[in-house]
Parts: structure tokens; C-alpha cells; sequence
């Protein structure tokens, strides 16, 4: 979850200013990154999946993995709760538009 938290989120809470600043060095990598975090995500989803098919009955599991799936539900939820919190405090409202949080990375069918 480091990418996600540490790098992306991270770079975009500084707003659309410091990305057009620093877009020379950081804009490749950054959608590096992203990518990166795509790859993740649906990694996730299959994992999702893998517990969905093991409790209907139509895969085999390890139980850990299920108690290990949801540690890290849950720590992404909370990780991303926090986030929010951030993103929402009322300093921004002080600052210029594009000093304030971008929301990305997104979500969509994808990732």
C-alpha cells in the first residue's frame, strides 16, 4: 500500500500547481506509479474473488487467506478514511484552488 499512500496520494495532496511544477521529473513516473497501483488493485480484486468462489463452495481456500484478506480490507479502509480526513481539512478552503488535494488515483473498472 505504500505506493498508493506514500507516493501517489501523497504527490496529489500537494494539488495541480506542484504537479505542473515539478511535471519534467515526476509526471512519467508518477503514471508509473499509477499503473503500478492498477496492477495492485486488480490483484486485489482476484483475491476478492478467489475467497468469494472458496466460501460459495466452488474453489478450495486456506483459511488464512481469508483472515489475511481481511486485514488488509480493512487497513486499506482505514488508510483511505484517513486520507479523506485529510484531504477535507478545512486549511485548504484557505488555499489557492490549485494548491489544494486532487483526488487520485481514481477508481474505476479497472482497478
Amino acid at each position: 500500500r505504500e505506493v498508493e499512500f506514500q507516493w501517489l496520494r501523497m504527490f496529489w495532496l500537494q494539488g495541480t500547481r506542484h504537479a505542473s511544477q515539478h511535471e519534467t521529473y515526476w509526471a512519467a513516473r508518477i503514471e508509473e506509479l499509477t499503473q503500478a497501483w492498477d496492477a495492485m488493485e486488480l490483484g486485489l480484486r482476484w483475491a476478492c474473488d478467489a475467497c468469494r468462489l472458496a466460501a460459495d463452495g466452488k474453489a478450495r481456500s486456506e483459511p488464512r487467506a481469508f483472515e489475511m484478506l481481511r486485514y488488509l480490507l480493512e487497513t486499506i479502509a482505514e488508510c483511505r478514511e484517513e486520507h479523506d480526513a485529510r484531504c477535507e481539512a478545512g486549511a485548504y478552503a484557505q488555499v489557492p484552488e490549485d494548491c489544494r488535494p486532487v483526488d487520485l488515483p481514481r477508481f474505476d473498472d479497472k482497478s
